[in-house]
């Protein structure tokens, strides 16, 4: 235990002048080891099956190792001694500054998608570990690997088809609470095509008047009572419809929305460059029924069905798509 060893001869039988000593200053041995787990074949190993694991031993200095052993620990399972399964696994002494590198074969890969491993190494002098940083190897279960490699459709298509006909019931249950008919007009065949309005049409059905204050040449549709305004000097004038307008067919009520457009006067066409087209502002006489909004949409003032009038066009004269109400639209 001590640092040094000294000798002390004394004569024996015979005499000497002084006693004969010495002694030597002892470097104690101290091994500096350390244990890596290189790889292990296959990468990701099946539980149950073997796997061959391979290591190397370093002595990084400070002396020669004595002869020792090496195992393998299951950290998951309090220590359980994986390799080897009987005895122990020797290994000859390793010189300073020198390393070892070895495989061993595990029997059976322990259960678990991970496995925490410990390979010990264990001298008179010292212990070497190879957990110091990531001792967690990944492995794969033989059922996953079957799951894996198989994909169950019919899960999948039933799934689908269980998702496809929850959403039909919902948009029924919703569509029935807020009154919508499960099938549109359309769908049950009792929906009448839009009537067209040709372009040809809207032409003859225009006629030319004088502006009294420029003698400007306007065109205004004969169905149409109410102020024009001349584009060339912004005189307004009064017009009076050389025709009474007659409706075609009747509007879908579904459609009131789209085609309620179609029942406010026409001030709009498409006409030749040459030929400036009047910008009507209708005056209605007083008496007469008047509905208002602050933006597109307005009310019936018969049957309050909603109506949509440009805000920007009013006031203008509309009639209700499903009474037959006309009435004066105003901007509210």
């Amino acid at each position: 235990a001590s640092s040094s060893a000294w000798v002390v001869l004394t004569p024996m039988d015979w005499i000497s002048s002084t006693n004969a000593d010495d002694q030597v200053t002892l470097i104690r041995p101290a091994p500096q080891t350390s244990v890596t787990i290189d790889s292990i074949n296959p990468e990701y190993p099946v539980q149950g099956e073997p796997a061959t694991i391979f290591f190397s031993l370093h002595n990084e200095g400070g002396g020669d190792t004595s002869e020792g052993y090496i195992m393998l620990i299951d950290l998951k399972r309090d220590g359980e001694i994986l390799w080897p399964l009987t005895g122990t696994e020797d290994i000859e002494a390793i010189s300073s500054g020198e390393s070892y590198s070895g495989s061993f074969t595990l029997p059976h890969w322990p259960e678990g998608s991970s496995v925490d491993l410990n390979l010990v190494w264990n001298t008179p002098q010292t212990v070497g570990s190879s957990c110091t940083e990531n001792c967690t190897f990944l492995s794969e279960s033989g059922e996953s690997a079957e799951e894996s490699a198989s994909i169950d459709w019919m899960s999948i298509v039933y799934g689908s088809l269980a998702g496809l006909f929850l959403g039909l019931v919902t948009r029924t249950v919703m569509r029935a609470r807020a009154g919508v008919p499960l099938l549109t007009r359309r769908e049950r065949g009792e929906r009448t095509a839009k009537p067209k309005k040709s372009k040809a049409k809207s032409v003859d059905k225009k006629v030319e008047v004088a502006c009294p204050s420029c003698d400007q040449r306007l065109r205004v549709p004969t169905t149409y009572s109410g102020t024009a305004r001349c584009p060339a000097c912004a005189q307004t004038f009064p017009v009076e419809a050389t025709e009474e307008e007659v409706a075609e067919e009747t509007p879908d009520l579904d459609d009131e929305i789209e085609e309620v457009e179609d029942e406010i006067i026409e001030s709009e066409g498409d006409e030749s460059a040459d030929e400036p087209e009047a910008e009507p502002e209708p005056i209605t006489p007083t008496g007469e029924k008047e509905s208002s909004s602050s933006d597109d949409v307005i009310h019936c003032p018969d049957c309050e069905q909603k109506l949509k009038v440009p805000y920007d066009r009013r006031p203008v004269r509309a009639r209700c798509p499903a009474c037959k109400c006309e009435f004066r639209a105003l901007k509210g």
